[in-house]
């Protein structure tokens, strides 16, 4: 026990004293000789390189031979007896072991293992422990992974994918972003969510392909292509550097099967629906059927030129100005997009008429159902006028055009108004919304082979000018709200011959109006009450298709009497 302890003693005070100091201590007495087992490691310890950022441990070697009990004891850079290691590590000296992740670079630090045994016998190892500073992740390679059954041309709606991959784990945050050229436009496409989802190595990229979009040679992600846009990409251990955003010799030019398919400009319309009727001598201003798809800005040119007077816009088929001179000339409408794909509308003519032969009139005739909307399966009925001397031809063909929300709808002519203008009507649909009131703009009226003339055949003018609706809030939409089926309203719509009262031989004609179209089977019949008598007055017959409004006819006899006029029950 007094061996153990002097050891001990001894232990620290080698620890704790200078190298010079102990160089200069008196030499022990000489003892007469006796046995004595010296401690040995056996193995050297290499010196470390670590790396800031990565864990990594190293335990120390236990001692074999020596007097029991055995002591020891871990020395570094600093002032003895401290320990300094690089921050980031501990000691632990139960297992022997340093351990941890170093937070940052360290130069090469010199560390001594030392082994005391009970009488004083001592072993020594020394080792140098560095730190380098932690590696950039850099990317490694960068792909344009495909889904199943793709061509090699992407389509509008089409998803392009790029996969940039790291050497090592990175954490993202914000949105960093790859430039894709796509034909000489850039597209700024942000990093997939999945980007922070945590430790990764692996960044995806999705751009959705628009109807705009061409590239015939294949896109181009650059070296440069990859930027922070305000987030960080950074490596994923405790050092956390910088990620490199060089994409290098993984960009890819003109990347083969991996084109954007050429998007073709078209007109959905016929070639009727441009013409158009103008007055002579009147301010105007029309636009022609627009064309969908292309790539890029669209370009509209007609030709031959328009009559004097009359200009064109390029960016929008649009025709304004004051005719000076009345005729008849045939048209055709070009589109260009920006790639020089075009189609063409055609021919169609624009008349100038020389007088006042134009619409006179329009309006919405109709109510809606309830709450101030048109509900599902409502109709929307809409009445134009024409100066008066106007008659039409093939009025079924032409179309009234309802803005419904930002929305086109087509009115479909049905007959002549009781009000004098040809009817126009429109079934509201499930997906029709407007909050602030259905329009009808000046060129709401199409012909699509229709027409309207004067008795010398003259066109009449088509364009609504004035006479067009800017969003009538009294006639609001909803197809969300299934309209009951419902009578609306009765109403005798024919009148006596004479103030004196119907007349024998004279038609009593009532209409019942119903809350949305209707399908009618058979012949219905409606109570009319004369005098103190009933008459059951049957309707029809009724054509095929949705009805609206039915009406019962009902011709005097000699036996109708009612002085103070007839009546039609609630049932």
């Amino acid at each position: 026990m007094v061996r153990a302890c002097a050891a001990a003693v001894l232990l620290a005070t080698l620890l704790s004293l200078p190298a010079a100091v102990a160089a200069q201590s008196p030499r022990m007495a000489a003892l007469p000789a006796v046995s004595d087992s010296q401690p040995s490691f056996g193995t050297a310890v290499a010196n470390q390189h670590w790396t800031a950022g990565t864990a990594a441990s190293l335990q120390l070697p236990a001692a074999t031979g020596g007097d029991a009990p055995l002591f020891y004891a871990l020395t570094g850079p600093g002032a003895p007896p401290a320990l300094s290691l690089p921050k980031g590590l501990t000691w632990d000296a139960a297992t022997r072991t340093i351990s941890g992740a170093p937070r940052a670079a360290a130069a090469a630090g010199s560390y001594t293992w030392t082994v005391i045994d009970g009488d004083g016998d001592v072993a020594q190892l020394s080792f140098d422990l560095t730190v380098a500073a932690a590696n950039a992740p850099k990317p490694t390679g960068l792909t344009l992974p495909t889904e199943t059954g793709f061509d090699g041309d992407y389509a509008a709606g089409e998803r392009i994918t790029a996969v940039i991959r790291f050497d090592q784990r990175v954490r993202v945050t914000g949105a960093p972003q790859l430039a894709i050229d796509v034909g000489g436009n850039v597209r700024q496409v942000p990093c997939h969510s999945s980007c922070r989802s945590g430790r990764v190595n692996v960044l995806s990229f999705e751009y959705t392909v628009t109807s705009s979009d061409f590239d015939g040679d294949g896109v181009s992600i650059r070296a440069g292509a990859l930027s922070l846009n305000g987030g960080t990409i950074v490596g994923a251990n405790a050092a956390a550097v910088p990620a490199s955003l060089a994409i290098g010799p993984y960009a890819k030019i003109d990347a083969a099967g991996h084109t954007v398919r050429d998007t073709q400009p078209a007109f959905s319309g016929a070639a009727g629906s441009a013409s158009r009727s103008l007055a002579k001598d009147a301010a105007t201003s029309t636009t022609l059927p627009l064309a969908t798809g292309g790539d890029g800005a669209l370009t509209y040119s007609i030709a031959p030129a328009l009559p004097a007077g009359l200009a064109f816009g390029s960016a929008r088929p649009t025709i304004t100005g004051t005719p000076t001179a009345a005729g008849a000339t045939t048209h055709t409408l070009t589109v260009t997009d920006a790639d020089g794909d075009r189609a063409t509308l055609g021919p169609f003519t624009i008349t100038v008429v020389d007088g006042a032969l134009g619409v006179s009139d329009v309006t919405i005739v109709s109510k809606p159902y309830a709450n101030g909307s048109y509900g599902l399966q409502e109709l929307i009925q809409v009445t134009l006028k024409f100066a008066s001397g106007v008659a039409g031809t093939n009025t079924s063909l032409s179309t009234l055009a309802l803005d419904i929300g930002g929305t086109t709808r087509l009115a479909r002519q049905n007959g002549y108004h009781r009000n004098g203008g040809w009817l126009y009507e429109y079934a509201v649909q499930a997906a029709d919304r407007d909050a602030d009131g259905i329009s009808i703009g000046t060129d709401a009226l199409v012909l699509n082979g229709a027409a309207f003339t004067d008795r010398a055949g003259v066109a009449a003018v088509t364009v609504l000018g004035t006479h067009a609706i800017d969003n009538a809030a009294a006639h609001k939409v909803d197809g969300s709200v299934a309209t009951p089926l419902a009578v609306e309203s009765v109403n005798v719509i024919s009148s006596p011959a004479s103030n004196d009262g119907y007349d024998v031989g004279e038609v009593i004609r009532s209409k019942v109006t119903f809350s949305r179209p209707v399908t009618v089977t058979g012949r219905p019949r409606l109570a009319l009450s004369i005098g103190n008598d009933t008459r059951q007055v049957t309707g029809g017959p009724y054509p095929s298709g949705e009805l609206e409004e039915l009406v019962f006819s009902h011709t005097v006899t000699a036996n109708d009497r009612d002085a103070d006029g007839i009546s039609i029950g609630a049932s």
